[in-house]
């Protein structure tokens, strides 16, 4: 499997801009990051719908990892994962 920024055609691209972080996210982190940037750069902006399409309609609700910890959101889509396993 090619590596994103190659399946992308973004190989090239990136080196050409500055970086903004040289770290991995654990999935809140990188969500937090993406939404904060977003409206500033298109590359951000890209990043977040992608996954937001990707991983928002994880079991019809959404994945936890899109949601800030403390809120009801959040709650909802971890107490929808902890019942999939279950069953």
């Amino acid at each position: 499997m090619l590596p994103w920024r190659e399946q992308c055609t973004l190989d090239g691209f990136m080196e050409k801009r500055n970086k903004c972080c040289n770290r991995e996210f654990e999935p809140r982190e990188l969500m937090a990051h993406l939404i904060e940037k977003k409206n500033s750069c298109a590359l951000h902006l890209v990043a977040h719908d992608y996954l937001w399409i990707l991983y928002g309609n994880v079991r019809k609700y959404g994945h936890k990892a899109l949601f800030n910890p403390n809120s009801s959101q959040y709650k909802r889509a971890e107490a929808l994962e902890k019942k999939e396993a279950e069953e």
